[in-house]
Protein backbone atom coordinates (compact mmCIF):
# COMPACT_ATOMS: atom_id res chain seq x y z
CA UNK A 1 0.00 0.00 0.00
CA UNK A 2 1.32 3.58 -0.90
CA UNK A 3 1.84 6.17 1.44
CA UNK A 4 -0.49 8.01 0.40
CA UNK A 5 -2.98 5.04 0.50
CA UNK A 6 -1.92 5.07 3.98
CA UNK A 7 -2.97 8.25 5.04
CA UNK A 8 -6.35 8.37 3.37
CA UNK A 9 -6.57 5.09 5.03
CA UNK A 10 -6.13 6.48 7.96
CA UNK A 11 -7.70 9.94 7.58
CA UNK A 12 -10.93 8.03 7.12
CA UNK A 13 -10.59 5.97 10.35
CA UNK A 14 -9.92 9.21 12.21
CA UNK A 15 -12.86 10.98 10.64
CA UNK A 16 -15.60 7.89 11.40
CA UNK A 17 -13.96 7.58 14.93
CA UNK A 18 -14.89 11.31 15.44
CA UNK A 19 -18.67 11.11 13.95
CA UNK A 20 -18.43 7.89 16.38
CA UNK A 21 -17.20 10.10 19.35
CA UNK A 22 -19.60 12.86 18.58
CA UNK A 23 -22.97 10.22 17.89
CA UNK A 24 -21.44 9.03 21.08
CA UNK A 25 -21.59 12.04 22.97
CA UNK A 26 -24.76 13.44 21.46
CA UNK A 27 -26.58 9.98 22.67
CA UNK A 28 -24.75 10.53 26.55
CA UNK A 29 -25.82 13.98 26.54
CA UNK A 30 -29.34 12.98 25.52
CA UNK A 31 -29.45 10.23 28.00
CA UNK A 32 -28.04 12.48 30.81
CA UNK A 33 -31.09 15.05 29.97
CA UNK A 34 -33.52 12.58 30.45
CA UNK A 35 -32.01 11.31 33.87
CA UNK A 36 -31.89 14.51 35.45
CA UNK A 37 -35.28 15.16 34.43
CA UNK A 38 -36.29 12.23 36.06
CA UNK A 39 -34.45 12.92 38.97
CA UNK A 40 -36.19 16.82 38.86
CA UNK A 41 -39.59 14.48 38.72
CA UNK A 42 -38.67 12.26 41.51
CA UNK A 43 -37.72 15.57 43.66
CA UNK A 44 -41.08 16.91 43.07
CA UNK A 45 -42.67 13.72 44.18
CA UNK A 46 -40.83 14.12 47.30
CA UNK A 47 -42.78 17.56 48.07
CA UNK A 48 -46.58 16.40 46.67
CA UNK A 49 -49.10 13.81 47.40
CA UNK A 50 -49.26 11.52 44.96
CA UNK A 51 -52.32 10.43 43.37
CA UNK A 52 -53.22 6.88 41.23
CA UNK A 53 -54.84 7.37 37.97
CA UNK A 54 -56.97 4.24 36.48
CA UNK A 55 -57.75 5.31 32.56
CA UNK A 56 -60.36 2.34 30.89
CA UNK A 57 -59.96 2.36 27.39
CA UNK A 58 -61.22 0.49 24.96
CA UNK A 59 -58.54 -1.45 23.95
CA UNK A 60 -56.67 -1.32 27.45
CA UNK A 61 -56.03 0.07 31.03
CA UNK A 62 -53.30 2.48 31.62
CA UNK A 63 -52.22 3.55 35.44
CA UNK A 64 -50.21 5.74 36.54
CA UNK A 65 -48.81 7.90 39.82
CA UNK A 66 -49.33 11.43 39.15
CA UNK A 67 -48.43 14.41 41.60
CA UNK A 68 -51.10 16.40 42.96
CA UNK A 69 -49.70 19.53 42.49
CA UNK A 70 -50.31 22.83 40.34
CA UNK A 71 -48.63 21.18 37.38
CA UNK A 72 -48.95 17.46 37.57
CA UNK A 73 -46.47 15.04 36.47
CA UNK A 74 -46.53 11.62 36.13
CA UNK A 75 -43.89 10.02 38.33
CA UNK A 76 -41.14 8.80 35.98
CA UNK A 77 -41.54 5.10 35.92
CA UNK A 78 -44.73 4.67 37.64
CA UNK A 79 -46.65 3.62 35.25
CA UNK A 80 -48.19 0.61 33.62
CA UNK A 81 -50.60 -0.85 30.55
CA UNK A 82 -52.45 -3.95 30.18
CA UNK A 83 -53.64 -3.88 26.57
CA UNK A 84 -57.20 -5.90 26.83
CA UNK A 85 -60.26 -5.47 24.18
CA UNK A 86 -62.73 -4.01 26.82
CA UNK A 87 -64.43 -3.86 23.75
CA UNK A 88 -64.73 -6.99 21.93
CA UNK A 89 -63.51 -7.13 18.41
CA UNK A 90 -67.23 -8.32 17.46
CA UNK A 91 -69.05 -5.05 18.95
CA UNK A 92 -70.95 -7.57 20.70
CA UNK A 93 -71.50 -6.43 25.20
CA UNK A 94 -68.09 -7.13 26.89
CA UNK A 95 -67.61 -8.95 30.39
CA UNK A 96 -67.35 -6.92 33.15
CA UNK A 97 -65.24 -9.01 34.81
CA UNK A 98 -62.48 -9.19 31.95
CA UNK A 99 -62.47 -5.37 32.72
CA UNK A 100 -62.10 -5.69 36.45
CA UNK A 101 -59.15 -8.02 35.87
CA UNK A 102 -57.87 -5.72 33.74
CA UNK A 103 -57.52 -2.60 36.19
CA UNK A 104 -56.10 -5.01 38.72
CA UNK A 105 -53.76 -6.36 36.67
CA UNK A 106 -52.78 -2.74 35.79
CA UNK A 107 -52.92 -1.43 39.58
CA UNK A 108 -50.43 -4.34 40.53
CA UNK A 109 -47.69 -3.53 38.10
CA UNK A 110 -48.37 0.45 38.66
CA UNK A 111 -47.67 0.26 42.18
CA UNK A 112 -44.68 -2.80 42.18
CA UNK A 113 -42.93 0.32 40.06
CA UNK A 114 -43.86 3.12 42.24
CA UNK A 115 -42.15 0.62 45.23
CA UNK A 116 -39.20 -0.06 43.34
CA UNK A 117 -38.32 3.84 42.74
CA UNK A 118 -35.92 5.95 45.67
CA UNK A 119 -39.39 7.89 46.97
CA UNK A 120 -39.25 7.90 51.18
CA UNK A 121 -43.10 7.77 51.53
CA UNK A 122 -45.23 5.85 48.34
CA UNK A 123 -48.48 6.57 50.05
CA UNK A 124 -51.28 7.47 47.66
CA UNK A 125 -54.32 9.63 48.74
CA UNK A 126 -56.64 10.12 46.44
CA UNK A 127 -57.66 7.42 42.99
CA UNK A 128 -59.20 9.09 40.31
CA UNK A 129 -60.83 7.24 37.35
CA UNK A 130 -61.26 7.97 33.61
CA UNK A 131 -62.92 5.71 31.43
CA UNK A 132 -64.66 5.52 27.92
CA UNK A 133 -68.01 7.07 27.46
CA UNK A 134 -71.22 5.98 26.28
CA UNK A 135 -71.53 2.28 28.17
CA UNK A 136 -73.40 1.04 30.88
CA UNK A 137 -73.65 -1.70 33.48
CA UNK A 138 -76.16 -2.08 35.41
CA UNK A 139 -76.39 -3.10 39.34
CA UNK A 140 -77.87 -5.38 41.14
CA UNK A 141 -78.83 -4.82 44.90
CA UNK A 142 -75.71 -5.65 46.43
CA UNK A 143 -73.71 -3.31 43.96
CA UNK A 144 -72.42 -5.86 41.68
CA UNK A 145 -72.76 -5.78 37.90
CA UNK A 146 -76.39 -7.57 36.45
CA UNK A 147 -75.66 -7.49 32.85
CA UNK A 148 -72.78 -7.41 30.56
CA UNK A 149 -71.19 -4.30 30.09
CA UNK A 150 -72.95 -2.26 26.92
CA UNK A 151 -71.20 0.03 25.11
CA UNK A 152 -71.41 2.47 22.12
CA UNK A 153 -70.27 0.39 19.10
CA UNK A 154 -72.60 -2.18 20.78
CA UNK A 155 -75.47 -2.33 17.69
CA UNK A 156 -76.75 -5.92 19.30
CA UNK A 157 -80.72 -5.82 19.94
CA UNK A 158 -80.04 -7.52 23.59
CA UNK A 159 -78.43 -4.28 24.40
CA UNK A 160 -81.54 -2.14 24.56
CA UNK A 161 -83.63 -5.34 26.47
CA UNK A 162 -80.68 -5.67 28.99
CA UNK A 163 -80.40 -2.15 29.92
CA UNK A 164 -84.67 -1.99 30.44
CA UNK A 165 -84.37 -1.73 34.55
CA UNK A 166 -80.56 -0.79 34.86
CA UNK A 167 -79.67 2.38 33.75
CA UNK A 168 -76.28 3.62 35.47
CA UNK A 169 -75.10 6.66 33.22
CA UNK A 170 -75.94 10.12 33.63
CA UNK A 171 -75.28 12.68 31.15
CA UNK A 172 -74.75 9.89 28.10
CA UNK A 173 -77.66 8.45 28.75
CA UNK A 174 -79.44 11.69 27.70
CA UNK A 175 -81.36 11.15 30.56
CA UNK A 176 -80.41 14.21 32.99
CA UNK A 177 -81.37 17.67 32.37
CA UNK A 178 -77.67 19.12 32.16
CA UNK A 179 -79.30 22.59 33.08
CA UNK A 180 -80.28 21.54 36.25
CA UNK A 181 -77.84 18.31 37.02
CA UNK A 182 -81.09 16.33 37.91
CA UNK A 183 -82.60 13.41 35.76
CA UNK A 184 -85.05 14.89 33.35
CA UNK A 185 -88.51 14.49 34.62
CA UNK A 186 -90.30 14.18 31.42
CA UNK A 187 -88.39 11.47 30.02
CA UNK A 188 -88.67 9.40 33.56
CA UNK A 189 -92.39 9.65 33.16
CA UNK A 190 -92.19 8.46 29.60
CA UNK A 191 -89.78 5.32 30.77
CA UNK A 192 -91.88 4.76 33.52
CA UNK A 193 -95.09 4.16 31.18
CA UNK A 194 -92.88 2.30 29.21
CA UNK A 195 -91.97 -0.33 31.77
CA UNK A 196 -88.58 1.17 32.75
CA UNK A 197 -87.52 1.22 36.08
CA UNK A 198 -86.23 4.57 37.04
CA UNK A 199 -86.33 4.15 41.10
CA UNK A 200 -83.20 2.11 40.76
CA UNK A 201 -81.11 5.34 38.84
CA UNK A 202 -78.51 6.86 41.74
CA UNK A 203 -78.67 10.10 43.13
CA UNK A 204 -76.68 12.05 40.94
CA UNK A 205 -72.99 13.58 42.08
CA UNK A 206 -70.25 15.78 41.17
CA UNK A 207 -67.26 13.66 40.60
CA UNK A 208 -65.22 15.53 42.95
CA UNK A 209 -67.32 13.55 45.60
CA UNK A 210 -65.55 11.06 47.44
CA UNK A 211 -66.88 7.65 47.31
CA UNK A 212 -65.29 6.32 49.69
CA UNK A 213 -62.33 5.43 51.23
CA UNK A 214 -59.70 2.26 50.74
CA UNK A 215 -59.96 1.51 54.80
CA UNK A 216 -57.33 -0.71 56.06
CA UNK A 217 -59.57 -3.41 57.04
CA UNK A 218 -60.39 -4.34 52.75
CA UNK A 219 -58.91 -6.48 50.40
CA UNK A 220 -57.55 -3.93 48.20
CA UNK A 221 -55.88 -1.96 51.07
CA UNK A 222 -53.75 -5.36 52.04
CA UNK A 223 -53.01 -6.11 48.44
CA UNK A 224 -51.82 -2.80 47.97
CA UNK A 225 -50.96 -1.22 51.40
CA UNK A 226 -49.69 2.11 49.50
CA UNK A 227 -53.86 2.90 49.01
CA UNK A 228 -54.45 2.45 52.69
CA UNK A 229 -56.84 5.86 53.55
CA UNK A 230 -56.80 6.71 49.73
CA UNK A 231 -60.01 8.67 48.20
CA UNK A 232 -61.58 7.77 45.62
CA UNK A 233 -63.02 10.24 43.16
CA UNK A 234 -65.95 9.16 41.29
CA UNK A 235 -65.04 8.72 37.08
CA UNK A 236 -64.73 11.12 34.46
CA UNK A 237 -65.50 10.78 31.18
CA UNK A 238 -62.54 10.03 28.48
CA UNK A 239 -63.49 13.19 26.30
CA UNK A 240 -63.32 15.32 28.69
CA UNK A 241 -59.72 14.34 30.39
CA UNK A 242 -58.13 14.36 26.73
CA UNK A 243 -59.49 18.16 27.02
CA UNK A 244 -57.94 19.33 29.94
CA UNK A 245 -54.62 17.28 29.45
CA UNK A 246 -53.91 18.27 25.53
CA UNK A 247 -54.54 22.42 27.11
CA UNK A 248 -58.07 22.52 25.39
CA UNK A 249 -60.18 23.97 28.76
CA UNK A 250 -61.77 26.77 26.93
CA UNK A 251 -63.77 28.17 23.28
CA UNK A 252 -59.84 29.72 21.72
CA UNK A 253 -58.77 25.71 22.03
CA UNK A 254 -60.73 22.78 19.85
CA UNK A 255 -59.55 19.30 21.09
CA UNK A 256 -59.63 16.81 18.06
CA UNK A 257 -58.71 13.31 18.85
CA UNK A 258 -58.16 10.20 16.83
CA UNK A 259 -57.72 7.14 18.40
CA UNK A 260 -59.17 3.79 17.36
CA UNK A 261 -62.48 5.89 17.35
CA UNK A 262 -62.53 10.23 16.52
CA UNK A 263 -64.23 12.82 18.30
CA UNK A 264 -64.16 16.67 18.40
CA UNK A 265 -64.68 18.61 21.22
CA UNK A 266 -64.94 22.23 23.18
CA UNK A 267 -65.01 22.93 27.01
CA UNK A 268 -67.13 25.76 27.98
CA UNK A 269 -68.27 27.53 30.71
CA UNK A 270 -71.96 26.99 31.42
CA UNK A 271 -72.61 26.96 35.23
CA UNK A 272 -76.19 25.25 36.74
CA UNK A 273 -79.23 26.75 36.04
CA UNK A 274 -79.29 29.37 38.11
CA UNK A 275 -83.29 28.21 38.98
CA UNK A 276 -82.07 24.44 40.11
CA UNK A 277 -83.25 22.90 43.22
CA UNK A 278 -81.12 20.29 45.28
CA UNK A 279 -80.68 17.49 43.23
CA UNK A 280 -83.73 14.45 43.84
CA UNK A 281 -83.91 10.70 43.18
CA UNK A 282 -85.15 9.48 40.36
CA UNK A 283 -87.46 7.01 42.73
CA UNK A 284 -88.86 10.44 43.95
CA UNK A 285 -89.55 11.24 40.52
CA UNK A 286 -86.44 13.43 39.25
CA UNK A 287 -85.07 16.74 40.16
CA UNK A 288 -87.72 19.55 39.21
CA UNK A 289 -85.24 20.62 35.98
CA UNK A 290 -84.74 24.24 34.68
CA UNK A 291 -88.20 26.14 35.58
CA UNK A 292 -87.36 29.21 33.61
CA UNK A 293 -88.09 28.14 30.12
CA UNK A 294 -86.12 28.72 27.26
CA UNK A 295 -85.49 32.37 28.46
CA UNK A 296 -83.56 31.16 31.08
CA UNK A 297 -80.32 33.05 31.68
CA UNK A 298 -78.94 29.83 32.34
CA UNK A 299 -80.20 27.30 29.56
CA UNK A 300 -77.45 26.17 27.23
CA UNK A 301 -79.10 25.28 23.86
CA UNK A 302 -77.33 21.50 22.10
CA UNK A 303 -77.00 22.08 18.53
CA UNK A 304 -78.50 19.25 17.01
CA UNK A 305 -76.42 16.17 16.33
CA UNK A 306 -74.17 17.00 19.23
CA UNK A 307 -74.03 16.17 22.83
CA UNK A 308 -73.00 18.50 25.62
CA UNK A 309 -72.29 16.30 29.35
CA UNK A 310 -71.36 18.26 32.31
CA UNK A 311 -67.76 17.95 33.35
CA UNK A 312 -69.26 19.03 36.88
CA UNK A 313 -71.07 22.22 38.21
CA UNK A 314 -69.09 24.56 36.12
CA UNK A 315 -68.64 23.75 32.80
CA UNK A 316 -69.54 21.34 30.38
CA UNK A 317 -68.17 19.55 27.38
CA UNK A 318 -69.88 20.20 23.65
CA UNK A 319 -68.72 17.81 20.92
CA UNK A 320 -69.16 14.95 18.97
CA UNK A 321 -67.74 11.66 18.11
CA UNK A 322 -67.00 8.94 15.54
CA UNK A 323 -67.37 5.30 16.21
CA UNK A 324 -64.11 4.94 13.49
CA UNK A 325 -61.08 7.08 13.13
CA UNK A 326 -57.93 5.59 13.18
CA UNK A 327 -59.98 2.20 12.94
CA UNK A 328 -60.24 3.27 9.17
CA UNK A 329 -56.32 3.28 8.95
CA UNK A 330 -56.23 -0.62 10.12
CA UNK A 331 -58.92 -1.67 7.85
CA UNK A 332 -57.02 -0.67 5.18
CA UNK A 333 -53.60 -1.64 6.03
CA UNK A 334 -55.24 -4.95 6.85
CA UNK A 335 -57.27 -5.30 3.15
CA UNK A 336 -54.43 -4.13 1.27
CA UNK A 337 -52.31 -6.65 3.29
CA UNK A 338 -49.62 -3.85 4.50
CA UNK A 339 -48.32 -5.38 7.56
CA UNK A 340 -44.93 -5.14 7.89
CA UNK A 341 -43.25 -1.18 8.61
CA UNK A 342 -41.63 -1.22 5.13
CA UNK A 343 -44.97 -2.02 3.18
CA UNK A 344 -47.30 0.45 5.69
CA UNK A 345 -44.52 3.31 5.73
CA UNK A 346 -44.85 2.73 1.53
CA UNK A 347 -48.56 3.13 1.72
CA UNK A 348 -48.42 5.93 3.87
CA UNK A 349 -46.16 7.92 2.24
CA UNK A 350 -48.14 7.28 -1.15
CA UNK A 351 -50.83 8.57 0.15
CA UNK A 352 -49.25 11.79 1.74
CA UNK A 353 -48.43 13.00 -2.00
CA UNK A 354 -51.91 13.01 -3.49
CA UNK A 355 -52.98 16.53 -4.19
CA UNK A 356 -56.06 16.57 -1.86
CA UNK A 357 -58.90 14.34 -2.96
CA UNK A 358 -57.57 13.71 -6.41
CA UNK A 359 -58.51 9.71 -5.80
CA UNK A 360 -61.98 9.74 -7.10
CA UNK A 361 -63.35 8.22 -4.46
CA UNK A 362 -65.96 8.97 -1.86
CA UNK A 363 -66.42 6.96 1.12
CA UNK A 364 -68.28 7.12 4.33
CA UNK A 365 -66.45 5.70 7.11
CA UNK A 366 -68.74 3.78 9.05
CA UNK A 367 -67.26 0.67 9.82
CA UNK A 368 -68.67 0.48 13.56
CA UNK A 369 -71.55 2.28 12.89
CA UNK A 370 -72.46 6.04 12.85
CA UNK A 371 -72.55 8.70 15.56
CA UNK A 372 -72.63 12.43 15.80
CA UNK A 373 -73.81 14.31 13.90
CA UNK A 374 -76.47 11.55 11.86
CA UNK A 375 -77.01 8.92 14.41
CA UNK A 376 -78.49 6.21 11.93
CA UNK A 377 -79.56 3.40 12.99
CA UNK A 378 -77.88 0.31 11.27
CA UNK A 379 -75.37 3.10 9.04
CA UNK A 380 -72.68 1.07 7.53
CA UNK A 381 -69.17 2.16 5.47
CA UNK A 382 -69.53 2.73 1.77
CA UNK A 383 -67.04 3.77 -0.72
CA UNK A 384 -68.26 4.80 -4.12
CA UNK A 385 -65.92 5.25 -7.15
CA UNK A 386 -63.85 2.25 -6.94
CA UNK A 387 -61.89 1.36 -10.39
CA UNK A 388 -59.38 -1.05 -11.74
CA UNK A 389 -56.94 1.93 -11.66
CA UNK A 390 -57.62 2.31 -7.58
CA UNK A 391 -54.52 1.58 -5.07
CA UNK A 392 -54.14 0.67 -1.90
CA UNK A 393 -52.70 4.02 -0.87
CA UNK A 394 -56.06 5.78 -2.76
CA UNK A 395 -58.40 4.53 -0.76
CA UNK A 396 -56.38 4.91 2.41
CA UNK A 397 -55.74 8.99 1.60
CA UNK A 398 -59.93 8.81 1.14
CA UNK A 399 -60.33 7.37 4.32
CA UNK A 400 -58.05 9.71 6.24
CA UNK A 401 -60.28 12.37 4.39
CA UNK A 402 -63.46 11.23 4.88
CA UNK A 403 -62.84 10.86 8.71
CA UNK A 404 -61.78 14.68 8.63
CA UNK A 405 -65.07 15.43 6.64
CA UNK A 406 -67.33 13.75 9.23
CA UNK A 407 -65.29 15.55 11.88
CA UNK A 408 -65.53 18.93 10.31
CA UNK A 409 -69.80 18.52 10.05
CA UNK A 410 -69.20 18.14 13.96
CA UNK A 411 -66.77 21.45 14.12
CA UNK A 412 -69.04 23.47 11.82
CA UNK A 413 -72.01 22.62 14.28
CA UNK A 414 -70.39 24.13 17.27
CA UNK A 415 -70.54 27.07 15.17
CA UNK A 416 -71.15 30.57 17.68
CA UNK A 417 -69.87 28.48 20.65
CA UNK A 418 -65.89 28.42 18.81
CA UNK A 419 -64.09 31.62 18.85
CA UNK A 420 -63.69 32.48 15.11
CA UNK A 421 -59.58 32.01 15.06
CA UNK A 422 -59.96 28.98 17.21
CA UNK A 423 -56.44 26.45 17.15
CA UNK A 424 -57.47 22.49 16.94
CA UNK A 425 -54.82 20.28 19.30
CA UNK A 426 -54.51 17.61 18.04
CA UNK A 427 -54.08 14.09 19.99
CA UNK A 428 -54.45 10.29 20.06
CA UNK A 429 -52.43 7.57 18.76
CA UNK A 430 -53.47 7.75 15.11
CA UNK A 431 -53.74 11.48 14.75
CA UNK A 432 -49.92 12.29 16.51
CA UNK A 433 -48.19 9.47 14.45
CA UNK A 434 -49.37 11.44 11.10
CA UNK A 435 -48.26 14.48 10.46
CA UNK A 436 -50.20 13.94 6.58
CA UNK A 437 -53.67 13.31 9.00
CA UNK A 438 -53.02 16.49 10.51
CA UNK A 439 -52.24 18.43 7.64
CA UNK A 440 -55.57 16.96 6.09
CA UNK A 441 -57.28 18.16 9.16
CA UNK A 442 -55.83 21.48 9.39
CA UNK A 443 -56.38 21.84 5.04
CA UNK A 444 -60.54 20.75 5.80
CA UNK A 445 -61.26 22.82 8.95
CA UNK A 446 -58.98 25.52 7.60
CA UNK A 447 -57.38 26.17 10.89
CA UNK A 448 -53.95 25.71 12.24
CA UNK A 449 -53.35 22.57 13.99
CA UNK A 450 -50.99 21.75 16.96
CA UNK A 451 -49.64 18.28 17.79
CA UNK A 452 -49.94 17.78 21.27
CA UNK A 453 -46.81 16.69 22.73
CA UNK A 454 -48.73 14.70 25.67
CA UNK A 455 -48.92 11.10 24.82
CA UNK A 456 -50.80 10.19 27.58
CA UNK A 457 -53.57 13.37 27.80
CA UNK A 458 -56.35 11.13 29.20
CA UNK A 459 -54.78 10.30 32.35
CA UNK A 460 -52.41 14.04 32.75
CA UNK A 461 -56.46 15.68 32.42
CA UNK A 462 -57.81 13.57 34.98
CA UNK A 463 -54.52 14.01 36.84
CA UNK A 464 -55.33 18.32 36.37
CA UNK A 465 -59.37 17.39 37.12
CA UNK A 466 -58.67 15.83 40.64
CA UNK A 467 -55.86 18.56 41.19
CA UNK A 468 -57.74 21.29 40.76
CA UNK A 469 -60.52 19.51 43.43
CA UNK A 470 -57.68 18.64 45.69
CA UNK A 471 -55.91 21.84 45.70
CA UNK A 472 -59.23 24.19 45.49
CA UNK A 473 -60.90 22.51 48.83
CA UNK A 474 -57.72 22.05 50.55
CA UNK A 475 -55.41 24.79 50.20
CA UNK A 476 -57.25 27.50 47.93
CA UNK A 477 -54.87 27.51 44.89
CA UNK A 478 -55.61 26.15 41.30
CA UNK A 479 -53.55 24.05 39.10
CA UNK A 480 -51.60 25.66 36.21
CA UNK A 481 -53.89 26.14 33.00
CA UNK A 482 -52.45 23.84 30.64
CA UNK A 483 -53.77 26.14 27.69
CA UNK A 484 -50.66 28.45 28.69
CA UNK A 485 -48.39 25.96 26.77
CA UNK A 486 -50.11 25.64 23.67
CA UNK A 487 -53.40 27.52 23.78
CA UNK A 488 -52.32 30.96 22.44
CA UNK A 489 -51.11 31.81 19.14
CA UNK A 490 -47.73 32.80 21.04
CA UNK A 491 -47.09 29.34 22.07
CA UNK A 492 -47.32 27.77 18.47
CA UNK A 493 -44.69 30.19 17.18
CA UNK A 494 -41.95 28.37 19.60
CA UNK A 495 -43.50 24.96 18.64
CA UNK A 496 -40.95 22.80 16.17
CA UNK A 497 -42.37 23.01 12.32
CA UNK A 498 -43.44 18.97 12.56
CA UNK A 499 -45.83 19.60 15.33
CA UNK A 500 -47.47 22.61 13.35
CA UNK A 501 -50.33 22.43 10.46
CA UNK A 502 -50.97 26.18 8.69
CA UNK A 503 -54.24 25.50 6.52
CA UNK A 504 -53.96 25.45 2.74
CA UNK A 505 -56.60 27.68 0.51
CA UNK A 506 -56.25 25.53 -2.34
CA UNK A 507 -56.84 22.11 -1.01
CA UNK A 508 -59.25 23.90 1.31
CA UNK A 509 -61.53 24.44 -1.80
CA UNK A 510 -60.80 21.27 -3.32
CA UNK A 511 -61.80 19.27 0.22
CA UNK A 512 -65.07 21.54 0.46
CA UNK A 513 -66.33 20.08 -2.97
CA UNK A 514 -65.58 16.71 -1.78
CA UNK A 515 -67.31 17.14 1.24
CA UNK A 516 -69.87 18.60 -0.93
CA UNK A 517 -70.17 15.08 -2.71
CA UNK A 518 -69.79 13.01 0.62
CA UNK A 519 -73.21 14.68 1.83
CA UNK A 520 -74.94 14.10 -1.25
CA UNK A 521 -74.57 10.18 -0.59
CA UNK A 522 -75.13 10.38 2.85
CA UNK A 523 -78.13 11.93 2.09
CA UNK A 524 -78.92 9.01 -0.80
CA UNK A 525 -78.19 6.25 0.96
CA UNK A 526 -79.93 7.59 4.84
CA UNK A 527 -82.36 10.25 4.19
Amino acid sequence: MSSGSSLAAAATVVGVTAAATLLISHVRGAEQRRRQQQRVRLKEALEHELALIIDIGSSGVRCGVYTVAVSPQLVPGAVAHVKHAIIPPNHTPADPAHAVAAVEAAVDDCLAALRRLPLPHKRVSAIGFSGLSMNLIGLGGDGRSATRLLHYADATAATAEAARDLLCEASWTGLMDVHSMHWDKELLTVLRERGFNTASLPQLRDFSEFTGTITAASAYARRWPELRGAHCYLGLGDGACANFGSGCRGAHTLAVTVGTSAAARVVLPVPLCACQAQPATAAAGGGGGCRGGAACAGRFNVPRGLWAYRIDRHRLLLGGALSDGGSVFEWVSHLTGATSEEELAALVSAAASMPPASHGLTVLPFLSGERAPGWRDGASACVLGLRRATTGSHLLRAGMEAVAYRLAEIVDLMGEHLEADAQVVASGSALQASKPWRQILSDVLSRRVLASSEGEATSLGAAYLLSEHQLTIHRGARPADPAQQMGSAEGAVSLPPERVCDPDSDAYDAHCAARARQRRLYAQLYS
